[in-house]
């Protein structure tokens, strides 16, 4: 399971950064708003997503290593209590 994360970052990167054609024959029917390209699109969107990925996959992190370091010191305080 730790290793999905970095697998979603190779697919995502070879697929969408490195991608010279539409993935989604839909976006070739959308007009361009901001003036990019529809492949520009892609490659901002993976962009935006691996960002929110890597954001809630580092707020788990900080979480559990906080947790266990609450404990940790819950439990020093326990031996030296004693």
């Amino acid at each position: 399971m730790a290793h999905r994360p970095m697998g979603f970052v190779l697919v995502s990167l070879i697929t969408l950064v490195i991608a010279e054609r539409i993935l989604y024959p839909y976006y070739a029917t959308v007009p361009r708003l901001w003036g990019i390209t529809i492949i520009e699109d892609q490659s901002n969107g993976w962009a935006v997503m691996a960002l929110a990925e890597g954001a809630a996959y580092l707020i788990a992190i900080l979480l559990l290593v906080g947790r266990m370091a609450e404990h940790e010191e819950r439990m020093v305080r326990l031996e030296q209590a004693t």
